[in-house]
């Protein structure tokens, strides 16, 4: 029996895995956007040998992030680009399903497994040249190891929890919420193990004193001489808010912010005291370590006005996880709370589904359509665009510019080169975190310009596109 239940598992998980991969996999193929662009050009024109990706950039980026794209070189198909976070973000379903096989039954893993395999942010960040994929896997791989090396004390798992620390960290600095809080947890599990003072202060020193120094030395020597390159100032409560929903599966608008962030605390909350009182289990120290304490710890120290939900998708799938243990436990117990369990889950999945078939569908904006469209409708072969914001508008524009028939070329004039009547086309953009309309008419430097398409963003990632056609040189 225990080796057909084993069986089935393994199936199911195969085909999970297989449902993440070939989601993630599509979703790769969108378009190459603005921040994934911002790392192409770093890593291809500023560094020259792995040292710099260390010592010669001094704004905010993910070091093998950065490494990945400079040993690759310049590829016409980005999805090469993306291979890593692809392939580190179906990980991803593995190492939740390998956490969760020792803490919950076969039906409870598997809903847990099945929201994160559709789950809209986990793809979003799946599917992007960036870092969020592969930190949450190796995360995932320190809590891991850890947990492994407390059951059975063998102390060649160390170098393995230490490795995975270091590269989840190197890949996005998010994820040292999670292993600050797996510091806490250690804490706890050695107090409550026993053994006096002496025995639990070489035991954390033995598995933190590396990882310490090394995070230590990454921040005082690389992470601290970074600038930030800015972004949109959003509020903080709809920042969580809109993380709540993400991870729940809601709809992220304003309308929606309340019900997720009660229906989100309720959860938490819930689970923590489920996992204290009824499963009593020191995990709950970890979960509530990673997804309150550290989080809010880190946004109190750093104080930063750009904050936005990707920065807490490293702790989605311990949120999951968490939730899956937390309703397994009751489940078991409580026969009329099954119902509740299997209704969340459900719902769950078909909002998490529906957000991941609209992001599917629209994308991170069509630059390489866009490009396309003002090459081919523009009747002269040098194309001049202009636009509303330089920076935004003019890297992709850079970027997309070299995928144009070789009889065409295409220039982004910023703004203060304008010339007397005005660049081809005008664009006008605007981010996945803002609800835009274009307008039909834009009077700017050269005349009126006429909407004459848009290409729009949705979601978490992406810059949308309204393309304007300068009436003044068409008619």
């Amino acid at each position: 029996m225990i080796n057909k239940r084993r069986a089935y598992l393994g199936f199911v998980l195969v085909v999970l895995s297989l449902l993440g991969l070939l989601l993630r996999l599509y979703a790769a193929t969108d378009n190459f956007w603005l921040d994934e662009i911002f790392t192409y050009f770093l890593a291809l024109g500023q560094v020259h040998s792995v040292a710099d990706v260390f010592t010669r950039i001094r704004v905010e980026h993910q070091p093998l992030v950065t490494l990945t794209l400079y040993l690759l070189g310049d590829q016409p198909n980005w999805l090469w680009y993306r291979l890593t976070s692809v392939i580190t973000g179906t990980g991803v379903l593995v190492f939740m399903a390998w956490t969760g096989y020792r803490r919950m039954r076969i039906w409870a893993l598997t809903a847990t497994v099945a929201v994160a395999a559709i789950s809209y942010p986990l793809i979003v960040y799946s599917s992007e040249a960036r870092g969020y994929a592969p930190a949450t896997l190796f995360s995932l791989a320190a809590f891991v190891f850890i947990d492994a090396y407390w059951r059975r004390r063998n102390q060649a798992l160390l170098p393995c929890f230490w490795l995975a620390t270091a590269i989840a960290v190197l890949y996005h600095p998010t994820a040292v919420c999670i292993y600050l809080s797996l510091g806490l947890w250690s804490l706890v599990h050695e107090w409550r193990f026993g053994g006096g003072g002496r025995r639990v202060v070489r035991e954390l020193a033995l598995c933190h004193a590396v990882p310490l120094v090394f995070l230590a030395c990454l921040y005082f020597a690389v992470m601290r001489q970074w600038v930030s390159v800015g972004g949109d100032i959003l509020p903080l409560f709809r920042v969580i808010g809109d993380t709540m929903a993400a991870v729940l599966g809601l709809p992220m608008q304003e309308e929606y912010r309340l019900a997720a962030l009660f229906l989100g605390g309720a959860l938490i909350t819930s689970s923590l005291l489920i996992l204290a009182k009824l499963v009593r289990s020191d995990i709950w120290v970890f979960y509530f370590s990673a997804l309150l304490l550290t989080p809010a710890t880190m946004l109190g120290i750093d104080n930063r006005p750009y904050v936005y939900v990707r920065y807490f998708v490293v702790l989605f799938p311990f949120f999951y996880l968490m939730i899956g243990e937390a309703m397994d436990a009751v489940a078991s117990r409580f026969k009329t709370a099954r119902v509740a369990a299997v209704g969340l889950c459900v719902l769950m999945l078909i909002g998490q589904a529906l957000a991941t078939a609209d992001f599917l569908r629209v994308g991170r904006g069509g630059y390489l359509e866009a490009v396309t469209y003002m090459a081919a409708n523009t009747p002269w072969p040098n194309v001049k665009v202009g636009g509303d914001h330089d920076f935004r508008n003019g890297l992709p524009i850079y970027f997309y510019s070299r995928y144009m028939p070789k009889n065409r070329s295409m220039v982004y004039l910023r703004r203060d080169a304008w010339p007397p009547e005005g660049p081809d086309w005008l664009l006008i953009h605007n981010t996945c975190s803002e609800e835009f309309i274009p307008k039909q008419f834009v009077k700017a430097s050269g005349g009126t310009y006429r909407l004459e398409k848009s290409y729009p963003v949705l979601g978490l990632s992406g810059v949308g596109w309204h393309l304007y056609r300068n009436d003044s040189k068409f008619f």
